[in-house]
């Protein structure tokens, strides 16, 4: 099918062009359209774009309608069949559709002859007078998703199984099947439970006593409050959002597994989200902050930064995750500049509207009303960041973190100050070299005879050895290592004055303050706006006409779009995304009911197991229909009258009744059975089980050794690939000497290659985005508990814990609290008493002291617990 959509008029252009190619061509053989073209195109194309039928309003019977056109332009290019689409679908063999008859090679031969020869015709055709077509319908507009926000009334329900509005909709749903909510799960779950979705850590053994220690009415609210207001709620639903981003720690496609490249200051983006989440920024606000932050002040022309100038910048590295490998030059093609713009727009897409518009690049949405032209619009509000046509490298994109002009006056002192030093370092390192070759007779006296020459011969200041020296030296490196101390020893006394004068020198200018600042990899306008053109296909080297930027047209209240606004002559920036921004979070918009549905159904996702629409990054036509809608549109006009807020959102969900039952439901006085009703739980009528995320899985493991650093924010903790290919944390390289123990969020994060901790437990290949995790069961998951280096030395660290806390008697009942913030049953108990028994015979027997043996034991029996099943999932 010819997916074109007719222009809004008539093209002025291709009528002439048209009468300039009438011709009576008695003596050429160019092929004459209604001879040789119109009859190959009649029995090929006219079924589904002729008289009878125009698919998406294209129209073969004229010269003109194939200039014209649809929505990605002119179907045919005179004279060039590279920009001629027509052709290039009879070609590739998808125009006719293939249950019909092909378009023989001769027939193909006459098309070409007839474009190339300027597609000329007998005589002259207006253009064909369709009125135009609208590209949304009101018909379009009625999908949920797009409509304005209403807020639905509450359906009646009993007052005693109702704890917040949202269990109304949910239990009506349940009671026209004959069924109800599962029994509330007990203290312990529920504790369990709302530690791992707000903090993302199991409770302590003191949480867990006082909580069920207090009996008051409103304990479990009281206990949300303080995990909403801990500083590590930030670290947990960061981590959701920046899925949603595509946010990485590297530069570029991550496809080489020993390259780490890790751009500076690019966690800033990080902690910028983590910050937002714990201050519970207004979602509008977060959104606009991240869309155009950088349009939100001049601080192009400011004296200081204030710290709401650094954040707002920060804030765009939103708009810096997509795969990005330009700084090298090799890469730096057009192919690749497009390929960041189109995959950000797919990031943008899928987290902010969860919209798949990346289907709209080359032809208009087969499901959603977005047709090609919308695209284009939207693209080119970003445009004027990423030109392909002036385009910045990956590297050269960032900024300082003070205006530019405090920027080049601290490069300058610094850089004066690299002059001085470099004078002084390099009469240091002679004197150095001087002393070395003093010492290198007695040095040779270790090495075999034979080689002395070739070691004398490579002996020199490393900018002057050849890769040969080098090989030699190393061969020999412990034999030829020289001291401070033995350098002193062979100097003269001037000598001895004269390095410690420069050492001195160097010294005094070193510890002179020396000012610094910080690297932001910002997203900004780089020049002027480009024109931005659709392209045929989403082909670049085939270029349509011209968009103005503008918006999506369904989630607009008309036929017209409003625009982006006229650039301001002299201006350092368009604009452009800021209103895109105000746009997307305007209450009167429907682009601001859209957007708070996704991030609704998000939290709802987050906190339930599944979303209203199980699928976060489709809420369009395409995607899953949402289970309860009219739950939906309530939760999203409270989210955006309550001023847009997530915690008062996440609070009022894990008050419900929805979210309190147990996962594993029991129905007295049901009427009907809801395994056989509602087998996968759509209804909600229990608790999902949901196993815990893989970041989550390595922070509650160290959680229960008690080696957990919750330090927040800053670089990312280095990693190294081993020999073998895997990868682990370079511990050569720690900031701090617990920094192998802090979070995972703030372990370096790839796109490709991760822990094996995190690749079994299903952390993302992030080649756009991720918004919605896989959650997998498979054997590796249990291999890696057992075998894993790091589980297996937090098991050590978990036993000593047990061991320094509780006599031998309290030991698995701490180790049970711990780990599964309950206490063991007695067959529980009974069976780890076993366990241990046989555990410390088994190593008495391979020779361990009974010292050994009882550690020994309960090290494996923490090994034990931290491989159940219930240690790695939430009830």
């Amino acid at each position: 099918m010819f997916r074109l959509r007719p222009l809004l008029c008539a093209n002025i252009a291709a009528t002439l062009l048209l009468a300039a190619n009438v011709t009576s061509a008695e003596d050429d053989d160019t092929p004459i359209f209604e001879f040789d073209v119109r009859p190959i195109l009649q029995q090929h194309c006219a079924g589904c774009h002729g008289s009878v039928k125009q698919e998406a309003g294209f129209d073969v019977r004229t010269p003109a309608t194939l200039l014209r056109g649809g929505e990605t332009g002119p179907a045919v290019q005179p004279g060039s069949i590279k920009r001629s689409l027509l052709f290039e679908l009879i070609l590739d063999g998808t125009m006719p559709p293939k249950d019909q008859p092909r378009v023989s090679l001769a027939e193909r031969e006459t098309i070409r002859r007839w474009i190339e020869g300027g597609a000329p015709a007998q005589k002259k055709y207006e253009a064909v007078k369709d009125p135009p077509r609208p590209y949304i319908t009101a018909a379009d507009r009625q999908h949920y998703s797009f409509r304005k926000l209403l807020r639905p009334e509450l359906p009646p329900a009993p007052l005693e199984q109702v704890h917040t509005s949202i269990d109304r909709f949910v239990l009506a749903r349940l009671q026209k099947q004959g069924i109800g909510f599962s029994q509330q799960a007990d203290r312990q779950t529920l504790l369990r439970r709302a530690c791992f979705d707000l903090v993302g850590l199991p409770p302590s053994p003191a949480e867990l006593n006082a909580y069920l220690d207090d009996e008051s009415d409103d304990a479990f609210a009281s206990l949300i409050d303080r995990l909403l207001d801990s500083s590590q709620f930030g670290v947990r639903w960061g981590r959701h959002w920046l899925d949603a981003a595509g946010y990485v720690d590297v530069y570029g496609s991550d496809e080489n597994a020993p390259q780490i490249r890790v751009p500076p200051g690019g966690w800033r983006y990080r902690d910028y989200v983590v910050d937002s989440f714990n201050r519970d920024k207004p979602y509008d606000q977060f959104l606009v902050e991240q869309i155009a932050g950088d349009e939100l002040s001049n601080w192009r022309e400011a004296i200081e930064f204030t710290p709401e100038m650094v954040e707002q910048l920060v804030a765009t590295g939103f708009l810096r995750t997509a795969i990005d490998d330009t700084d090298q030059d090799v890469l730096n093609i057009r192919s690749n500049r497009f390929a960041v713009i189109f995959d950000q727009m797919e990031i943008f897409g899928t987290s902010v509207l969860g919209l798949t518009l990346q289907c709209a690049r080359c032809h208009s949405h087969k499901f959603d009303p977005v047709p090609a032209r919308d695209y284009y619009r939207l693209m080119a509000n970003f445009t004027p960041a990423l030109n392909p046509d002036e385009w910045v490298k990956l590297d050269q994109r960032k900024l300082a973190d003070v205006p530019a002009t405090v920027a080049k006056a601290i490069d300058a002192h610094n850089a004066e100050c690299d002059k001085r030093i470099q004078p002084l370092r390099a009469r240091l390192a002679g004197l150095n070299w001087d002393a070395n070759h003093r010492l290198l007779a007695s040095k040779l006296q270790s090495i075999p005879q034979r080689d002395h020459e070739a070691v004398r011969n490579a002996f020199k200041p490393p900018t002057q050895q050849t890769d040969g020296d080098k090989a030699t030296l190393q061969k020999y490196a412990a034999e030829l290592a020289i001291t401070a101390e033995e350098r002193r020893g062979v100097r003269s006394p001037e000598e001895r004055t004269e390095v410690a004068r420069l050492a001195n020198q160097i010294g005094e200018i070193e510890s002179s303050k020396r000012p610094g600042y910080g690297t932001i990899q910002a997203f900004y306008d780089t020049g002027p706006p480009p024109v931005t053109r659709m392209l045929s296909r989403g082909q670049i080297d085939v270029p349509g006409r011209p968009v103005a930027a503008g918006f999506l047209s369904v989630l607009c209240d008309s036929q017209e779009q409003p625009l982006a606004p006229p650039r301001v002559a002299d201006a350092k920036t368009s604009l452009r995304r800021l209103a895109v921004a105000r746009w997307l979070t305007n209450p009167a918009s429907p682009a601001s009911g859209l957007v708070a549905r996704v991030m609704v159904n998000r939290i709802w996702r987050h906190l339930l197991g599944r979303g209203i629409v199980a699928t976060p990054g489709n809420l369009g036509v395409g995607g899953a229909k949402p289970t309860h809608p009219e739950l939906l549109d309530w939760l999203a006009t409270e989210f955006v009258e309550s001023g847009w807020k997530i915690k008062p959102l996440i609070k009022l969900v894990m008050s419900s009744t929805v979210y309190q039952q147990a996962s594993r439901g029991t129905h007295a006085n049901a009427s009907s059975n809801p395994q056989r009703v509602d087998p996968e739980n759509h209804l909600l009528w229990r608790m999902r089980l949901r196993r815990l995320e893989s970041e989550i899985v390595r922070d509650a493991v160290l959680a229960v050794s008690a080696k957990l650093d919750r330090t927040r924010g800053g670089k990312p903790v280095p990693l190294k690939v081993l020999d073998d290919g895997t990868i682990r944390i370079d511990e050569g390289r720690l900031l701090t000497p617990t920094s192998r123990w802090r979070r995972s969020l703030y372990i370096t994060s790839r796109r490709n290659y991760h822990m094996p901790i995190f690749g079994v437990f299903d952390t993302p290949h992030m080649t756009t985005n991720c918004t919605a995790r896989d959650r997998s069961t498979v054997v590796l998951q249990s291999l890696t508990m057992l075998n894993d280096d790091f589980v297996q030395r937090q098991a050590v660290f978990f036993a000593a814990r047990i061991a320094a806390s509780a006599p031998a008697g309290k030991r698995i009942e701490l180790a049970f609290q711990i780990a599964l913030s309950r206490s063991p049953t007695d067959r529980e108990t009974e069976l780890s008493r076993v366990f241990l028994a046989d555990q410390i015979e088994n190593e008495g027997a391979a020779g361990a002291t009974e010292q050994e043996a009882k550690q020994r034991a309960l090290e494996s029996f923490c090994h034990m617990i931290l491989n159940t099943n219930e240690f790695l999932y939430i009830e």
